[in-house]
């Protein structure tokens, strides 16, 4: 990643990617180009060369040893047949860029860092990351142009993610200035909670359509009342309406993304099987964001019989999946990773901070998994 990654999230930090501890600078007071070849950069890039680990990047390692692809694998498997050059000359071509923290949910998973909508409660439970709702990296289109422009041209992949990105600004500026470039064939890639296909009053499938490829990994945690207080805000309706457009685009590829936790676990065997059967998706279009932070929420966390529970649950689904002729990967490398280590430690503090939530938004929701 390191030879042709771009990440920079909602306050303007830019780091070798949005899961590792590598912090490179801000574009508030350094440029694109002079953190990207940065001494700190060149030397995790020989370090890469040499085969060797690197403690910062232990987040691919560890989904890695579960069996999972990890975006360190991912991005090594995409650029394959650029490698020789892109190790003489590294070049930024894959930007992961958070705009801003714009959202109009307030998921359990996250916080204000990543979501303006959670402004108010962060402020009440003294953890806003600013004294503003709305958190922007750039300030305006001008900055944009100033440090992306040079690189819209031979760019090869967009990732777009959040905030939400579809209500952001900065993510039209982009697609206009790839049609402008008549740069086709950048891979879109998404991760959205499909809340609305409008921008401005622009219909995003309308400028979406010159693009060869488009992949959308679609937001959900699950269904039913716990589903959308785990991702409150969501219109599940809406979610499936929306869903159903996209299928129907040739260039779209679309999955759901469920953010694996703890609060969630017990809801996706029956998330997909629904969507199957509605045919809103193939057997093997599901992709597990496995949640690392907040510690208290990651799956790790759960007690050793809870821990059981779970991993019979999704075995009995990987029978159902084997029987129709589906991969069962990401199933075992989410019972890996919960194996992995024990985190039940932290469970108490999960417990308390669901309380606090279902006090502080009027909403209930049960941890504890049920037969």
């Amino acid at each position: 990643m390191p030879f042709v990654h771009v990440h920079i999230n909602s306050t303007g930090d830019m780091k070798a990617c949005c899961i590792s501890d590598i912090f490179l600078g801000n574009i508030k007071n350094s440029d694109v180009v002079e953190m990207f070849n940065s001494n700190q950069m060149k030397d995790l890039r020989e370090k890469f060369l040499r085969d060797e680990a690197d403690n910062r990047c232990k987040n691919c390692y560890v989904k890695e040893a579960a069996g999972k692809e990890s975006m360190r694998l991912e991005t090594l498997n995409k650029f394959e047949d650029q490698l020789e050059e892109l190790i003489q000359n590294p070049e930024p071509k894959y930007f992961d860029i958070r705009f801003s923290n714009q959202c109009n949910l307030k998921c359990r998973t996250c916080w204000h860092g990543n979501s303006s909508k959670w402004f108010e409660d962060a402020k009440k439970l003294n953890r806003a990351l600013e004294d503003k709702s709305l958190i922007k990296a750039f300030a305006d289109n001008s900055e944009l142009e100033k440090q992306l422009g040079n690189y819209i041209e031979s760019a090869q992949e967009f990732y777009f993610a959040g905030g939400e990105p579809l209500l952001m600004e900065e993510h039209q500026w982009v697609l206009n200035k790839l049609i402008e470039k008549k740069n086709f064939s950048c891979l879109l890639r998404y991760n959205t909670n499909l809340t609305s296909l409008y921008q401005f009053e622009k219909n995003l499938i309308d400028l979406w359509k010159p693009f060869k490829q488009i992949e959308i990994l679609a937001s959900i945690d699950g269904l039913g009342r716990k589903g959308e207080i785990i991702r409150s805000g969501i219109n599940l309706e809406k979610f499936e309406s929306n869903f159903r457009k996209l299928k129907e685009l040739d260039q779209v590829n679309i999955k759901i993304a469920p953010t694996l936790s703890l609060l969630n676990a017990d809801l996706l065997p029956n998330l997909h099987r629904t969507y199957v059967e509605k045919e809103l998706i193939k057997i093997n279009d599901v992709h597990f964001n496995i949640l690392d932070q907040p510690y208290h929420y990651n799956i790790k966390s759960l007690p050793k019989d809870q821990k059981e529970r779970i991993q019979t649950m999704f075995e009995e689904h990987t029978k159902w999946i084997e029987s129709n002729k589906g991969d069962i990967s990401e199933w075992k490398a989410a019972i890996e990773y919960m194996n992995q280590d024990d985190w039940s430690n932290r469970y108490e503090k999960a417990k308390q901070e669901t309380r606090k939530l279902d006090d502080l938004r009027g909403e209930g929701i049960e941890l504890k998994i049920k037969d």
